[in-house]
């Protein structure tokens, strides 16, 4: 009874999960995984509820869980609890990502992020080889982080002219008022060589070709981490983030209303 029950609803969000979409295909669930399915479930939970959460991850299907990444120790801007947000994984040595920061980024930050609608999310990568100085630079940026000034640090650097070496590396900080020595003794460590190489395997494992590139969702249900449900790359117009932002928090009323709907 309850995997005849089971199969017909599973049939049933095959359907409906259709039209969803999010970074490429759903794939619905068959008769036949519905055993590791069922596994995922939480066994303390009712039958109902069960059954709710079986149909979660048959919506999201077998690759959702790329689509969900944790933001802990990462720079960002804008409040905690803001209802959408947008991870960009950039390069300092990107002319690309300097002309996003300098031409949408201030509109951004006055529309979207000061207004508490947005949280923005920083990965700073070196992923193209030639980009001899993005390691180092996003290596600094984070120690200007451990220091609580990351944006200024990244305003500087980005309008700056010229390589980003090590003597340029310097004045900033030094422009930024940075404590000098521990931030010079934070560069020389590698402290946050781990954390960008790190970053870098993210940007590969969500099939990042080139910065910047941009990833929006809303924060999960646990508080764990973003579900990622658009990405985009390249330079855009403040007018076309709106947009963005705006298909995707419809989206997400669209999904919280179907959720609250089955739960009453």
């Amino acid at each position: 009874m309850m995997r005849r029950l089971l199969i017909n609803m599973l049939s049933w969000i095959s359907l409906w999960s259709g039209g969803l979409g999010a970074m490429g295909q759903d794939q619905p669930a068959s008769p036949s995984n519905l055993q590791a399915i069922d596994s995922a479930a939480t066994p303390t939970a009712t039958e109902y509820e069960r059954l709710m959460e079986i149909a979660r991850l048959t919506r999201e299907g077998p690759g959702s869980r790329d689509r969900r990444i944790a933001t802990g120790g990462r720079p960002t801007m804008g409040a905690e609890d803001a209802a959408l947000v947008i991870v960009e994984i950039g390069s300092f040595d990107c002319p690309f990502c300097r002309r996003h920061w300098v031409d949408t980024m201030p509109e951004i930050r006055d529309r979207f992020i000061d207004s508490g609608a947005v949280r923005y999310v920083f990965v700073d990568v070196a992923l193209d080889p030639r980009q001899k100085h993005a390691q180092a630079a996003a290596e600094a940026a984070l120690c200007a982080h451990a220091q609580g000034n990351y944006v200024a640090f990244r305003d500087h650097l980005h309008r700056l002219s010229g390589p980003k070496d090590p003597t340029a590396l310097g004045r900033v900080a030094a422009a930024v008022e940075l404590d000098l020595a521990a931030f010079q003794a934070c560069v020389d460590s590698g402290r946050f060589r781990e954390q960008v190489i790190a970053g870098a395997a993210l940007g590969r494992s969500l099939r990042v070709r080139g910065t910047p590139t941009f990833f929006l969702g809303w924060p999960d249900a646990y508080g764990r981490g973003i579900v990622l449900k658009r990405r985009f790359s390249g330079l855009h117009s403040i007018e076309e983030f709106a947009q963005f932002f705006e298909s995707t928090q419809e989206r997400q009323a669209a999904n919280d209303t179907a959720w609250s709907g089955a739960n009453n």
